[in-house]
């Protein structure tokens, strides 16, 4: 992955783990998701299967993120 700010010769950010990656994604986008997938599934089980079905899928497919955008894009 390279870092933008590499590129434009500027410091590259910090490289931080997976793991505080994705949990910064989830407190950013969490209530906001939440909401969402309740209005459209209308029920708070499933809203919960779905998100945990995104946020696993998220994890997974992480490494493969280049950072060309926001990670909540």
């Amino acid at each position: 992955m390279v870092d933008l700010r590499e590129r434009q010769g500027e410091a590259p950010a910090p490289r931080r783990s997976a793991h505080a990656t994705l949990a910064a994604a989830v407190a950013a986008g969490d209530d906001r998701l939440r909401a969402l997938a309740y209005h459209l599934l209308g029920s708070r089980a499933a809203m919960d299967d779905v998100l945990q079905e995104v946020y696993v899928k998220a994890y997974r497919h992480l490494a493969e993120f280049r950072g060309e955008s926001a990670i909540a894009t």
